[in-house]
């Protein structure tokens, strides 16, 4: 019986992020951040990763990010993107709005 997010004999339909770690970044410089998307048995050949920061937090993110499904036999990709901090510091809440699956919140602290 196949043992999927926990719960024995559950097969996963839809795609969803994995978490993602808090990210730090030094004011001005960029950081590169690597998310691990699962795609299910009924997810698209690609999934799209919107990005949403707070207006005031002189971040800057792409716009979006276009994750293929991974090979035959693999649940998950990995994809990789830049943040780039502005000269505002603190703790900032982005949230990373997937195509499919629930929204995740990563907190970017910039020093």
């Amino acid at each position: 019986m196949a043992k999927v997010d926990g719960y024995p004999g559950r097969q996963q339909l839809w795609g969803r992020l994995r978490p993602i770690a808090p990210v730090s970044v030094v004011s001005l410089q960029k950081a590169k951040v690597k998310v691990g998307v699962r795609f299910g048995l009924q997810s698209e050949d690609q999934i799209t990763l919107k990005f949403e920061t707070p207006e005031n937090s002189d971040l800057t993110l792409p716009k979006e990010v276009k994750v293929n499904a991974p090979p035959i036999g693999e649940e998950v990709a990995i994809v990789e993107f830049e943040i780039q901090a502005g000269a505002k510091k603190g703790d900032f809440p982005v949230k990373v709005v997937p195509s499919e699956g629930p929204t995740v919140t990563v907190i970017v602290t910039v020093k």
